[in-house]
Parts: structure tokens; sequence; C-alpha cells
């Protein structure tokens, strides 16, 4: 059963992270994109110093630079996928709109649990309008990589307040 002080805490939570959680998604893509872009790089760059050393060299160390350059762009390559950087900006970038538009019920059913809390309709009102948010919070909370700066802050505002994740 929800309460007034529940959906308040729901309400502090869902405004924080509207205004906050497309700053992760926005840092996702730009940290999978800059391991794309270097992964590109050094492909490139790894592409014209094989055929370099293939027909000009058959020297031991141009053979391990190549090597080595060959195994840094596999690695760069693989450490965005891996992290799942660019999965997590795709799953955190809806969550700022889907939290703005769960406000409008949460107040609505604060404003009528305020006015009649034993009514069984304003009471079903509250406990869907709860469940929608606690639905968004769960798709926030299993990103990966979890935006733990943003939490910490979130954390920080729910001492203040006495509010929910």
């Amino acid at each position: 059963m929800a309460t007034t002080k529940d959906l308040d805490e729901c309400i502090e939570s869902a405004e924080f992270w509207t205004k906050h959680i497309n700053e992760h998604a926005i840092h996702m893509q730009s940290v999978s994109d800059g391991y794309a872009i270097a992964s590109s790089i050094v492909s490139s760059v790894t592409g014209l110093g094989v055929w370099a050393i293939i027909t000009q060299s058959t020297d031991l160390w141009a053979r391990i630079v190549v090597g080595t350059i060959s195994l840094a762009a596999a690695y760069v390559a693989i450490v965005q996928k891996v992290r799942g950087y660019s999965e997590c900006a795709i799953k955190a970038s809806p969550l700022s709109g889907r939290y703005a538009k769960v406000l409008s019920p949460l107040r609505g059913a604060r404003a009528k649990l305020n006015s009649n809390p034993n009514d069984s309709i304003t009471q079903a009102e509250a406990n869907k309008a709860r469940d929608e948010f606690d639905a968004i919070r769960e798709i926030k909370q299993s990103l990966n990589p979890f935006p733990k700066k943003l939490q910490r802050e979130r954390d920080e505002e729910k001492k203040r307040t006495g509010g929910v994740p």
C-alpha cells in the first residue's frame, strides 16, 4: 500500500533522475565513440604497417611492432563491447523521459491520497504510480556500467530528504 511518504520519495527520485540520467547516457556514448574511433585509427595504422613490413622488412623488431599494434587494435575494439558502453547509452537514454512521464501520475496520486487516503480507487492509483516508478528504477538499476557518480549524488540528496534511490 503506497503512502504519501512513499510517493514523495518516488517524486524526489524521479525528479533527480529526470535531470541527470542523460548525463550518464551521453558519457557512455562518448566513451563508446572514443573506443570506436581509436579502434579504427589503430586498425588503419596496423593495416598500413603490415604491408610496409611485409614488402620491405624481415627484421624481428618490425614484426613485433606490427604484432603489438595489431593486438592493441583488437583490445581497443573489444573493450567497448565487453564493457557495454554503447548498450548502456541506448538503455539509459529513454529513462529521463520515462521518469518525467511518471511524475504526473505520482503527483496526482499523492494529491488524491492526501485528500482521501482510505479511498480504494485512490489507493489503486497510488499503487499503480508507484509500480510504474519501480519498473523504471529497475531498468536504471540494471545499467552496466552503472552511473555510480550520479547514484552517490542521489544518495547524498536522499540523506538530506529521506528519499528512495
